[in-house]
């Protein structure tokens, strides 16, 4: 069965994202306000990735869905979603419901060891991350990921204990999804620390790079390294973009991209160049996020390359969305920059809402 947009669907997911924002707004001004509270966090964001209508993953995954049950078998996903469909009563957002739950979770625990403020976590997640969680079901293997490195940058006082249970999660996350193991590689990079003069050479070497890998990128995914699948999925993502493009045009780009660059430049300059306090753990994920939006940028626009861009931009959002509720948490001030990255942001995530309603309406 074919499923489609349902813009008076779509409309649930735009409110659910602005009872986010709304409820989490003092921390755009740092006034004191009521806590909604990781429990309320939990609540919003289940609902939205179990019934993520603006998302056109949600309808794919919902055909795959009926494929499995039909013939039986696991068809695109792991063995172990799979294994939940068996294991739970058949109903595709009981099974959204718990796979998206047990991330949501994840993340949230990740949040409370990081000792983050439920309000500044609860305004980022929506600003950042909310859209980006409810693509795919890779957002359990990344939680888990994420989750299970917090015990290496922050050990518990057993910290043998807590590096066996580092390495067993992030062995086990490679389980939930087959990009996971390229992204955990990436994070051996961010063992280098970032400063002041890697970030100048690796801008200036931006284009050098650029020029240099991409004509052995099309040889390197047509040599058999990824699955047919993954070549499909590739085919796939460049129509959609070719699609998005002619319709959004410049401005998705913009709203897309400025955000991202506005947010990058502020804790960049605020933690490398300023050499402001921060905490290891988060001093390794800004990191870890930069790594991670360098090579997306390298790959960005590259025809056969260009899904890599933004599978790499969705793991992204993860450790960017921990470093910046980080700030908004331990800082009171609130500059003129990190305002209009924050903006940026909501106009971002508002025109996508408002444009899946008009073409799907």
């Amino acid at each position: 069965m074919l499923y489609e947009f349902d813009s008076k669907f779509v409309i649930i997911n735009l409110l659910i994202w602005l009872i986010l924002i709304i409820t989490n707004g003092s921390e755009f001004f740092r006034y004191s306000a009521k806590k909604p509270g990781f429990s309320f966090l939990f609540v919003t964001v289940a609902l939205f990735t179990t019934f993520g209508f603006s998302e056109a993953d949600t309808y794919h995954y919902h055909e795959i869905y009926d494929e499995m049950l039909k013939f039986g078998e696991a068809i695109h996903v792991e063995p172990f979603y799979y294994w939940l469909i068996q294991f739970l009563p058949h109903n595709y957002y009981i099974w959204r419901f718990v796979v998206w739950g047990i991330a949501i979770i994840l993340m949230i625990a990740t949040f409370k060891r990081f000792n983050l403020n439920s309000t500044a976590v609860g305004f980022v997640f929506a600003l950042i991350l909310l859209q980006q969680f409810t693509v795919t079901r890779g957002c359990l293997g990344i939680a888990l990921f994420i989750y299970s490195l917090s015990f290496l940058l922050k050990p518990s006082s057993h910290r043998v204990l807590s590096y066996i249970f580092a390495i067993s999660g992030c062995v086990l996350s490679l389980f939930l999804h087959r990009s996971m193991p390229l992204f955990i590689i990436m994070v051996v990079m961010a063992f280098v620390p970032l400063n002041k003069t890697l970030i100048i050479i690796s801008i200036l070497a931006y284009p050098l790079i650029r020029a240099g890998i991409m004509p052995h990128i099309f040889s390197f995914i047509n040599s058999g390294f990824f699955s047919d699948e993954t070549a499909d999925f590739a085919q796939h993502y460049l129509q959609s973009e070719q699609s998005i493009a002619n319709f959004n045009g410049i401005l998705r780009l913009c709203l897309d991209y400025i955000p991202r660059f506005l947010i990058f430049i502020f804790l960049i300059k605020e933690y490398i160049f300023n050499n402001h306090r921060i905490d290891k753990p988060m001093k390794f994920l800004l990191q870890y996020a930069y790594i991670l939006f360098y090579i997306a940028l390298l790959f960005f626009g590259q025809e056969t390359s260009s899904f890599i861009s933004s599978r790499t931009i969705h793991v992204m959002c993860f450790p960017l969305t921990i470093v910046l509720a980080y700030h908004l948490t331990i800082n009171y001030k609130r500059s003129a920059l990190l305002k209009a990255s924050m903006l940026f942001f909501i106009c971002s995530d508002l025109f996508a809402f408002i444009y899946t309603i008009y073409k799907t309406w």
